[in-house]
């Protein structure tokens, strides 16, 4: 999908802003497009408290939110009623180090007329995704747009944060608040875990680049927390390259050999610690065993990737 295929970066400090309300699935996913919109100079627009507008065709905008083009005028009619209701609630401290909070909605404005959705973006969330140097995350929009779950587009950003660091305990109670799920709703916990926490899971381990499991932490006789665990996907681009080398250096030594020559020069970088896909001959290879031997390349994709013979890069 390379409409979506956009790398973007948010505040953790937004990331970790509970919704006041439960969002949709076509919700989240028009806000999270909305926000990998905004550039650098926006700032300014931030500055000045100037509304920044954006404009997506209905086809784009139907391929997003999963709906069908012919009913697209009232998709995007019930869709803006729901989000200009929406709110996002951002909990800070103040200069003084006292707790304290704000209440925005996400957008301003939001039409439909000829085949164009246009959108106005409220220039207080702005800065959460501008000129961020520290406290923030990285993450494709592609997987976001992928999941067909609310659910695992939220739990995937509160997670993803914590990669690095390998895994994240949070409260029940938090991750109902963090979802916007109201009181009256999954009572009980073996509901709360079917439909928001397994099918969160689903999604995220589907459709994106980690991969999570979680075990339950209980007060008592009941489950209190989640404690998740969170592991990095390969790329296809980063199974190609292994599979490529692994393919190299089952070659003959056989010095007339093109390949025979790359295998020298990978032994040789590989045990200096350096990347031998800086060099043009292992570039030149490597465009030539994904023409050749590899089947439904995609390079950001984190499915297992098929070559020459063998079913995916792990085993047959």
């Amino acid at each position: 999908m390379p409409k979506f295929d956009i790398v973007m970066r948010q505040a953790n400090d937004f990331i970790e802003s509970a919704f006041a309300q439960e969002y949709s699935e076509q919700e989240l996913k028009t806000m999270e497009f909305i926000i990998s919109q905004t550039t650098k100079a926006d700032i300014e627009l931030a500055n000045k408290d100037q509304i920044k507008r954006i404009e997506l065709s209905a086809q784009d905008f139907a391929k997003m939110i999963n709906a069908n083009i012919e009913q697209i005028y009232r998709d995007a009619n019930d869709l803006s009623d729901a989000l200009m209701n929406k709110k996002i609630n951002f909990k800070y401290l103040d200069e003084k180090g006292r707790p304290a909070f704000e209440k925005q909605t996400f957008l301003t404005s939001m039409s439909y007329k000829a085949g164009i959705i246009k959108i106005g973006i409220n220039p207080f969330v702005l800065p959460y995704f501008l000129e961020i140097k520290e406290r923030f995350t990285e993450f494709n929009l592609r997987y976001l747009i992928a999941m067909g779950s609310s659910y695992g587009i939220k739990l995937y950003k509160l997670l993803k944060q914590y990669q690095t660091i390998g895994g994240r305990e949070v409260l029940l109670a938090e991750l109902r608040t963090q979802f916007g799920i109201s009181d009256d709703k999954y009572k009980l916990y073996s509901g709360f875990k079917r439909d928001v926490i397994e099918t969160a899971k689903r999604h995220i381990n589907d459709h994106t680049d980690i991969q999570i499991e979680y075990s339950e932490i209980k007060l008592g006789r009941k489950v209190h927390k989640l404690k998740f665990y969170i592991h990095g996907k390969l790329t296809q681009l980063k199974q190609a390259k292994l599979a490529y080398l692994s393919y190299v250096k089952d070659q003959p030594a056989d010095t007339k050999s093109k390949f025979a020559q790359v295998k020298l020069l990978v032994t040789e970088y590989e045990t200096k610690k350096k990347d031998p896909f800086t060099l043009t001959l292992v570039k030149e290879g490597f465009e030539w065993f994904l023409t050749n031997k590899v089947s439904q390349y995609d390079p950001n994709s984190c499915t297992p990737l098929q070559y020459f013979g063998r079913d995916t890069l792990f085993g047959n």
